[in-house]
């Protein structure tokens, strides 16, 4: 039995293939399909130096074996990087995009094919890579971190088809979109601080005002939360109308601006409920703020919302999700996204 299914072994998974394949092919079908052929081969030629193994095409893609996570990204980054520099030779019709996914894990492998988990993951990874882009597993990522020098941005979890827990992935910038950007940029003289450090220094003085005035309201005792409002003493008569959600509203506001991209509050999904999380599928939704408004990503998909379009349920995760940080030892720094996530770096 063991050889109708192959062996099984540890590998790096890489799959290729055309962006907007279909639409080339019904525009120039002979040109489209000599410059695949070209393409592939100049892929192929790149692997072998990469220690890599051509298990079989797959029309407009490759899939690949390699022995290590890092010689299947030194690949693929090179790989994008030559391509690259081809289409620049190239007129706008004969350019090619490819995709790339890559995943470590088990696989049995054949002579002439692979299959498992692993390799299904890195199929549905391509899929979620840009044209001219590469997309690469958590797992693959905490191996090459520290070993190659390629900047990595977090997609978050990701819904795979077909694959039954989220996969949380990275997009590799390449530098080919580096440079591009730069080239782009305008010249301009005279020093000049880059932009990194002025958003730096922005991000510490907030840090440090909310610092100070948590420390202020340990020292003052004054209520993490809001008061609930006070019946009226009109028997019969409620509280004004929006009175809870408008003071909560107004006590989140300060205290959520310290939340960025790459250090959000972190919201348990089963906190939630209505259009925004579905019961089950992601165990963290994200949220932070940019200018007024509050972005939630819920589960690699961000959305812009302003709070009077948030409904009391989600006011309330936040607002938890805030009270309780505020209780922890060292709750005045938030953890980072990739420590949410456990990415450990």
């Amino acid at each position: 039995m063991k050889d109708d299914i192959g062996q099984r072994q540890l590998a790096a998974i890489v799959f290729t293939d055309v962006a907007g394949f279909s639409s080339k092919v019904a525009a120039d079908e002979e040109r489209t399909l000599r410059r695949v052929r070209e393409d592939l081969q100049l892929l192929t030629d790149l692997s072998v130096g990469h220690n890599g193994k051509i298990i079989k095409t797959t029309g407009d893609g490759l899939l690949m074996s390699f022995g290590s996570a890092i010689d299947a990204v030194s690949f693929a980054v090179n790989a994008q990087k030559e391509i690259h520099e081809q289409n620049q030779r190239l007129s706008a019709h004969e350019r090619l995009d490819h995709r790339m996914g890559i995943h470590l894990g088990d696989i049995f492998l054949t002579e002439s094919d692979v299959m498992g988990d692993g390799v299904n993951i890195a199929a549905r990874l391509q899929s979620e890579a840009e044209p001219g882009g590469i997309c690469i597993s958590q797992t693959v990522y905490d191996v090459v971190k520290n070993k190659l020098a390629i900047k990595a941005v977090s997609l978050g979890p990701r819904e795979l088809k077909n694959i039954r827990e989220a996969i949380y992935a990275y997009r590799i910038v390449v530098d080919a979109e580096t440079n591009q950007a730069e080239k782009a940029a305008p010249v301009r003289s005279g020093r000049r601080f880059p932009l990194y450090w002025l958003l730096a220094a922005a991000a510490a003085c907030v840090v440090i005002a909310v610092v100070l005035n948590a420390a202020r309201q340990r020292r003052s005792g004054e209520p993490l939360l809001p008061p609930a409002p006070q019946e009226s003493p009109t028997v019969g008569a409620a509280p004004p109308p929006g009175d809870l959600r408008s003071t909560t509203i107004e006590w989140i506001r300060p205290r959520l601006v310290r939340h960025g991209r790459e250090n959000p509050l972190r919201v348990r999904s089963t906190r939630m409920s209505g259009d925004m999380v579905r019961a089950g599928r992601s165990p963290l939704i994200f949220v932070w703020m940019e200018g007024d408004d509050i972005m939630l990503d819920v589960r690699g998909d961000v959305r812009r919302r302003s709070f009077d379009q948030l409904d009391r349920r989600i006011i309330g995760a936040i607002a938890a999700e805030l009270s309780r940080e505020a209780r922890m030892p060292g709750g005045d720094h938030p953890p980072t996204r990739q420590q949410a996530v456990g990415d450990g770096e």
